[in-house]
C-alpha cells in the first residue's frame, strides 16, 4: 500500500499478475485495491497495461516454454539429515561436608566426550558425513556451556576442587578443539556447494549465450550479467534448496534479457542489410550500431551514406574543376608560346635583314662593337646569327625555365644572340625583376631594339 501511494503504481511483485490478467481477459484497465475493509485503510490504483511490461511478461512465458521443452526432471535427492547425537551424560557430584570428600561421574563423562571427539576426527566424504558433523558441532557447543556452568557451581561450594575443575577444563578444551575443527570442515563444505552452484549456473548460461550467438552472427549478444550475478543471487539464503531456487530464477531472468537482445539484433540486421547494400564498407562498427534502437540505426545508416555520396560528388566536381583548369592553362600556354614565337620570328627577321643590309664597319665601329660585347666575349669572334647552335650555354639555361628555353631557341642563333645582348648578371637580374613570362619576353625585345638603335647611331 505504501508503494502504491508513493508511486501510484504496482510493485514488481504484483504488476506481472495484473498484466497477465489483462492480457488473458482482453481488458485494458484494472482497479487494484488494497484494504483491511475500512475506508481509512483503503488504497487503490487504476492500472493500465504498458507495452514494455507486457512484452517482458510475454518474453517470460516464451522462455518458460523453451525451458519446458528441454526440461529434464532431476533425480530427487533426499537431503542428508544429521544423526542425532546423544547428549553427553550429565556430570554429577556429591560432597561429604564432614570429610569434604568429592565423588562424581567425571570419568564416565570424560570417556563419552573423548569418544565423541575421536569420531569428529574421522574423514568426511558423503553428504551424510557432513550432516553428522554439523550435529556434533552443536553437541560440542552445548557441552562447553554445561562444563563452564558446572565449574562455576562447584567452585562456589568447596575450596579444594583443583583436580575436579582441572578435569572439567581438559574435557572442555578437547571438545572445543574438536568443535572448531569440525565447524571449519562443515563451513568449507557449504562454501564448496555454493561455489559449485554458482559455477554450474555460469557454465549453463554461457552455453546458452553461445547457442544464441549462432542466431545473431556475425554480431554477438552483449553481456547481460555481471560476474557476481549468480553469487549475489544466493546471498542471505540459509539452506541449499532456497539457494538453488534463487539460482534457477536468476538464470531464467538472464535468459529473458539475452533473448530480448538477440531479437533486437536480428531485427536490426535485417534493417542494416536492406539499407546498406553496396555501402557495407562504410560500417566497420557494424557490431556496435546494430545494438542501437531501430530508429537510431536507420538514422546512422542514412547519415553515413549521404555523407559518403556528398563526398563523391565533391570529388567529381573537384576533378572536373582540375581538368578545366589544366585545359585553361594549356590554352593560355599555347597562346603565350604562339605570341612569343611570332615576336621572335619578327625580331629574327629584322636582325637577318639588318645583317644583309649592313656594310663593312670601320675600325672605330669595330672597336665600339667590341666594347658592347659582354666581358666574357670580348677579344673573341662575334658569333654569326646563322651559326648552327643546337643547345644554349649552361650559364644561359640557369636563367630560363625549360619551357621558355624551348621558345627562345627555336632558332639556333637565339641563345648566342641573348648572350651577345645581355651579360650573365643582366640576365639574372632580368629574371628576378619581371613578374611574368610575357613581361620578360617584351623586356628582351625592347632591350635588343635599344642596342640595335644605339649601334645604328
Amino acid at each position: 500500500a505504501q508503494f502504491m501511494t508513493q508511486f501510484n503504481d504496482l510493485p514488481d511483485t504484483h504488476w506481472p499478475q495484473v498484466e497477465q490478467q489483462l492480457y488473458v481477459s482482453g481488458a485494458g484497465t484494472c482497479v487494484f485495491v488494497v484494504s483491511d475493509g475500512t475506508e481509512d485503510n483503503w488504497v487503490q490504483v487504476e492500472y493500465h497495461s504498458r507495452p514494455e511490461r507486457l512484452k517482458e511478461f510475454l518474453d517470460g512465458w516464451t522462455q518458460f516454454e523453451k525451458d519446458l521443452i528441454t526440461y529434464e526432471p532431476k533425480e530427487v535427492v533426499v537431503q542428508a539429515v544429521g544423526e542425532v547425537v546423544r547428549d553427553l551424560p550429565a556430570i554429577r557430584y556429591d560432597l561429604d561436608k564432614k570429610t569434604l570428600a568429592l565423588t562424581s561421574n567425571i570419568s564416565q563423562f570424560k570417556d563419552a566426550a573423548l569418544a565423541l571427539v575421536e569420531r569428529s576426527k574421522e574423514p568426511m566424504e558423503s553428504d551424510q558425513d557432513f550432516a553428522d558433523a554439523d550435529m556434533r558441532v552443536k553437541a560440542f557447543k552445548k557441552a562447553e556451556i554445561s562444563i563452564d556452568a558446572l565449574a562455576e557451581s562447584v567452585q562456589g561450594e568447596i575450596q579444594d576442587v583443583d583436580t575436579f575443575v582441572k578435569d572439567l577444563r581438559e574435557i572442555k578444551e578437547s571438545i572445543r578443539q574438536a568443535r572448531l575443527a569440525q565447524d571449519k570442515q562443515v563451513k568449507a563444505r557449504k562454501e564448496s556447494i555454493k561455489f559449485d552452484m554458482v559455477a554450474n549456473a555460469g557454465i549453463a548460461f554461457t552455453q546458452f549465450i553461445q547457442e544464441l550467438n549462432l542466431t545473431t552472427a556475425p554480431v554477438r549478444v552483449p553481456c547481460v550479467v555481471e560476474r557476481s550475478y549468480f553469487a549475489d543471487a544466493i546471498k542471505g539464503k540459509k539452506n541449499l534448496d532456497s539457494m538453488q531456487s534463487a539460482i534457477d530464477d536468476s538464470i531464467a531472468k538472464a535468459k529473458i534479457t539475452a533473448n530480448q537482445w538477440a531479437e533486437k539484433i536480428r531485427a536490426n540486421l535485417v534493417i542494416f542489410n536492406d539499407q546498406t547494400a553496396a555501402y557495407e564498407f562504410l560500417f566497420a562498427d557494424k557490431a556496435e550500431i546494430v545494438l542501437k534502437d531501430a530508429e537510431d540505426l536507420s538514422a546512422i545508416i542514412k547519415a553515413r551514406i549521404s555523407e559518403h555520396q556528398e563526398m563523391l560528388v565533391q570529388q567529381e566536381q573537384q576533378k572536373l574543376a582540375d581538368q578545366a583548369k589544366e585545359e585553361e592553362q594549356a590554352i593560355w600556354l599555347a597562346n603565350q608560346e604562339a605570341a612569343l614565337k611570332k615576336t621572335q620570328d619578327d625580331a629574327l627577321a629584322a636582325q637577318q635583314q639588318e645583317a644583309k643590309d649592313q656594310k663593312p664597319v670601320a675600325t672605330q665601329a669595330s672597336r665600339t662593337h667590341e666594347e658592347m660585347k659582354p666581358v666574357g666575349m670580348r677579344g673573341g669572334i662575334i658569333p654569326s646569327y646563322q651559326a648552327d647552335i643546337v643547345t644554349p650555354s649552361a650559364q644561359l639555361q640557369s636563367y630560363f625555365k625549360p619551357m621558355l628555353m624551348k621558345c627562345f631557341i627555336d632558332e639556333n642563333d637565339m641563345g648566342e644572340a641573348l648572350e651577345y645582348y645581355f651579360t650573365p648578371k643582366e640576365l639574372r637580374q632580368l629574371s628576378v625583376d619581371t613578374e611574368s613570362e610575357t613581361e620578360y619576353e617584351l623586356e628582351l625585345v625592347v632591350r635588343r631594339v635599344a642596342i640595335k638603335n644605339q649601334k645604328a647611331a
